[in-house]
Order: structure tokens, then sequence, then C-alpha cells
């Protein structure tokens, strides 16, 4: 059951950064484009920062999985998977923590 689980999951977070590819090429458009007060009055927007924080979250989310199974399928040794799965989680939160504080920034400037 767990494998089916783990394997729906991967697929519905698939499925659901499929919606955020249109935001990010308007991302990367303006951020070539705009000027610093245009991307920033953009950036700023509640709406728009809800939508780029849940991007983000279905991103980590999905590599976190996907991680996970690398790790199960090609370690062998039982110390060194636990040892591997605490540095993903470990090097996960420090990259939610900087996003969190990328965004904080950009909401308070």
């Amino acid at each position: 059951m767990r494998a089916s689980k783990h394997w729906l999951h991967q697929r519905i977070s698939a499925v659901l950064l499929c919606f955020f590819i249109p935001g990010f090429w308007f991302l990367a458009k303006a951020l070539n484009t705009s000027s610093y007060k245009e991307l920033h009055l953009t950036l700023s927007n509640p709406v728009c920062l809800t939508f780029l924080s849940a991007a983000f979250i279905f991103i980590l989310y999905h590599a976190q999985l996907g991680l996970t199974v690398v790790i199960e399928d090609y370690t062998q040794a039982t110390k060194r998977k636990i040892l591997i799965h605490l540095t993903n989680a470990a090097l996960l939160s420090l990259l939610l923590s900087f996003i969190y504080s990328i965004l904080k920034l950009l909401k308070g400037i």
C-alpha cells in the first residue's frame, strides 16, 4: 500500500505542477523585461505570493518524493539510508527557511 500511495502522490504533484508552468513563464518574462518597482509590485501582490508559495511547496514535495525513491532504490546499507534521509530532510528545511525569508523580504520592502 505504501508504494501505491507514494506513486499516487508523485503523479498528483506532477499534474499540479503543470498548472504552475504558465506562471513561471510569466515570472521569467517579468524578470527580464520589468523594472524593479514593477516587479516588486507584482510579487508583493498577495495572490501572486500565494501562488508562488504553493508552487514552491509542490516543487519541494515532488522533489522529496523523487529523492526518496532514488535513495530507497540505490542505497543498500540501512545506516547510510538513514543518514541520507536525515541530510535530505535537513537540506529541505534549510531551503524552505530560505524561501520563506525571501518571500518575507519581498513583502516587507
